[in-house]
């Protein structure tokens, strides 16, 4: 199932290539001018640099884990850069510690960035929310339709939906399931009480697998015919799909033609 844990191993092989980066940041600042000796510049750089670098990378690599209790998009994705900015914000009191106690007589003295806090805590969510785009954009083409057709292979038909509840796994049957949602390579199972819970299986895996009772209505939801209870027009050629269990999705106008066909409209 889904990881319990923090994992830090994926981060980790990216250590390299951040020192190499604090390096050049830190040469780069030497020529520029400063009363600091190159290889001080060098290793304060650095520091900073695996500070922010590898932390961001942790908590985009564990995103799954860290937000697996939020429910909305937005609410993940205002985390996100929350914890960016965050990194930012200690990378700097961390710079602080270096600097005052070892590039410095005067030794360390906390809270005292000044600017530099709100600098590197911009730099981080920048730097963060750029990562975690080419990432994210990288794992849906892995696992885009369009871009591997072997992966949506025809397989035995799935009848249960396991998810992990406490230390135990839950095996839902799909007819209890109302929706499916899309979370990275993960989806929200959503069932007849309207509580979502989190499984393995990736929108493109269930949607191969399920039976004529499921469609695909959005990029991000698959749903099942037999638990709609109303089809209303919303804007744009899109649907809003209200499900018995009272809860409701917007198909996209992508999949205008699966409505129309699904409440026979021409």
């Amino acid at each position: 199932m889904i990881q319990e844990e923090l994992n830090f191993s994926k981060a980790g092989r990216f250590i390299p290539f951040i020192i190499l980066l604090g390096m050049g940041i830190g040469v780069a600042a030497y020529f520029m001018g400063t009363e600091r000796s190159l290889l001080q510049q060098i290793v304060l750089h650095v520091v900073t640099s695996l500070v922010i670098g590898y932390s961001l990378l942790v908590v985009i690599f564990n995103k799954t884990y860290l937000f697996r209790s939020l429910p909305y998009e937005w609410q993940r994705m205002a985390c996100l850069l929350f914890l960016f900015f965050i990194v930012g914000l200690v990378a700097s009191e961390i710079e602080q510690v270096f600097t005052g106690e070892i590039l410095s007589s005067d030794g360390y003295k906390s809270f005292t960035g000044g600017n530099l806090y709100l600098i590197n805590g911009i730099l981080s969510t920048v730097i963060g929310f750029g990562n975690y785009l080419t990432i994210h954009l990288i794992e849906n083409n892995r696992s885009d339709p369009d871009s591997s057709s072997a992966e949506v292979n025809d397989g035995e038909p799935i009848f249960q939906i396991p998810v992990k509840q406490g230390e135990s796994i839950v095996l839902i049957p799909v007819e209890d399931v109302h929706y499916f949602e899309a979370y990275d390579n993960y989806s929200f199972v959503v069932d007849q009480d309207g509580e979502k819970r989190l499984c393995d299986f990736s929108l493109i895996f269930l949607e191969s697998r399920l039976g004529k009772d499921f469609i695909r209505v959005h990029r991000k939801y698959i749903v099942n015919r037999s638990r709609i209870a109303t089809i209303k027009p919303h804007l744009n050629r899109r649907y809003m799909i209200e499900m018995k269990n009272g809860s409701s999705v917007t198909s996209s106008k992508s999949y205008a033609h699966v409505i129309k066909e699904l409440i026979k409209l021409q």
